[in-house]
């Protein structure tokens, strides 16, 4: 019987339920897994030595860094400290660039990797020109490149919402808190979540969208041609992603128009596993458990 691995999930808020989750999975299956937050990260100058407070840091043979948006840092510092024999939970994670998790730069490499993205403007929106406006049609999107789908990401109708929405941006963007872009706006009434781990598809989740944030969205156990969802695990590797949530839509809701809005590193299992009944989690484990250096 195949050795499993032993696991450490790396995070911020080790005590939140999308941690959680894969400690409870992983007891019950017997494998090995610790949660460990980069708090307990530290670095001793005498001695060089960059350690855990409650943990040996390399007493793991899989390194999960479940969250890192904010711990690039700390992340760098655990890498430098591990053998070529370990095996690091994703591949963007070993190439250390914290870009490589920004919208932005998933629209570049998914489109030089010939797949279908939203025409897409990118760069500091103080040097913006009028022509670069005039290749989008209103209404079009304004996109933070590291905020979430709902706190900046938003929709202008006009010129005049448009320059007002520029001045406001600009502001954000001189104090680094973010960088923007500009997008096409994609006439559809849902999107779909497409699971990936390991290189396969678990399932798809479809949610159904709307324009008024007070009402709820809708969502539902999916399923999409095998072409879409070869192309969904083909975006998670060009992004250089083992596990991930993808996301894709369809313009005017037709299935011959697909397009991939994002690539989801940290997706959330719960209301997945909710709609859809696959245990994503269990299929995280198990992954983590079982994957050597070839399967990543």
């Amino acid at each position: 019987m195949k050795k499993m691995n032993k696991i450490a999930v790396f995070g911020g808020n080790v005590a939140g339920s999308k941690f959680l989750e894969l400690k409870v999975v992983a007891d019950k299956l017997g494998v090995e897994l610790d949660l460990i937050s980069f708090k307990e990260l530290a670095f001793e100058t005498e001695t060089g030595k960059v350690f855990l407070r409650n943990h040996e840091i390399g007493d793991y043979d899989v390194y999960f860094f479940r969250n890192n948006k904010t711990y690039w840092e700390e992340t760098s510092l655990i890498l430098d400290q591990l053998g070529e024999d370990k095996i690091i939970i994703d591949p963007i994670i070993k190439r250390g660039r914290q870009s490589d998790v920004c919208k932005a730069h998933q629209m570049v490499v998914l489109s030089q990797a010939g797949l279908p993205v939203p025409k897409t403007i990118y760069g500091s929106l103080k040097f913006l020109k009028k022509e670069d406006i005039t290749k989008f049609e209103f209404p079009l999107i304004i996109k933070g490149s590291r905020g979430d789908r709902r706190r900046q990401v938003f929709k202008i109708y006009g010129q005049k919402d448009l320059k007002e929405k520029l001045e406001e941006i600009k502001e954000i963007e001189k104090m680094g808190e973010n960088k923007y872009m500009l997008q096409e706006y994609v006439v559809n009434s849902k999107d779909y979540r497409v699971m990936v781990v390991g290189g396969k598809v678990l399932g798809v989740m479809m949610r159904a969208i709307g324009d008024n944030p007070r009402l709820k969205d809708v969502f539902e156990k999916s399923d999409l041609p095998e072409e879409i969802k070869v192309m969904a695990v083909r975006a998670a590797e060009v992004c250089g992603m083992a596990i991930a949530g993808v996301d894709v839509v369809f313009r005017d809701d037709e299935i011959t128009k697909p397009l991939l809005f994002e690539v989801n590193k940290t997706p959330n299992y719960t209301r997945f596993e909710e709609v859809t009944g696959l245990k994503v989690a269990e299929e995280v484990v198990k992954f983590l458990a079982e994957v050597g250096n070839e399967g990543i």
